[in-house]
């Protein structure tokens, strides 16, 4: 859910203005997420990396804060929660992964949540997730293309490059006792 709101804006873009920047490069910023990570890629040409590095690092940084889109989201994965319950292949793959690690275990519980999960969530929870765990200590970039680490190391290290301002390190993510699969336990 916070990654799916990384385009809420900013404080210094908002939400439209976010947008026309990075089509105005002729780029793309997305967001993914699956259990274990969220991941954010930018496409862009070279010659406009000084450009949309710097929006890159700031979209992923910028902590959801419309109220509004807030709703709207817990809103749209309660409906996706509820609605996957009705798909034969999910349903079997949560049974599976409830087995195989348990409720207490992150894997055991759906990656969307549940209908109850999601509306229980609250909007300064998932301000305070994502200040916790989207800092740039956290990430591992990777870039591909017509650049090199010496023409890249830079532009990562000058003020308006993503997390210039905001250096600490990720939190790790609490234990949880409970069952874990081994190999012999899967075969």
């Amino acid at each position: 859910m916070t990654a799916a709101l990384l385009d809420d804006g900013s404080p210094k873009h908002s939400s439209r203005e976010f947008v026309n920047a990075v089509d105005f490069l002729g780029a793309t910023l997305f967001a993914s997420t699956d259990e274990e990570k969220t991941i954010v890629t930018l496409g862009t040409l070279t010659k406009h990396l000084g450009e949309a590095l710097p929006l890159m690092g700031e979209w992923s940084r910028s902590r959801p804060s419309s109220t509004r889109r807030w709703s709207a989201s817990a809103s749209h994965g309660s409906r996706r929660s509820s609605s996957s319950a009705d798909q034969p292949t999910v349903v079997a793959n949560q049974v599976f992964q409830r087995v195989v690690y348990g409720e207490d275990h992150p894997y055991g519980r759906p990656l969307m949540g549940t209908q109850e999960s999601v509306t229980g969530i609250k909007r300064d929870e998932l301000a305070a997730f994502h200040d916790r765990y989207y800092v740039p200590n956290g990430a591992t970039l990777i870039a591909v293309g017509d650049i090199t680490e010496k023409d890249l190391m830079p532009r990562l290290e000058a003020p308006s490059a993503p997390g210039s301002r905001q250096r600490k390190r990720a939190s790790r993510p609490p234990r949880r006792r409970g069952r874990r699969a081994s190999r012999s336990a899967c075969t």
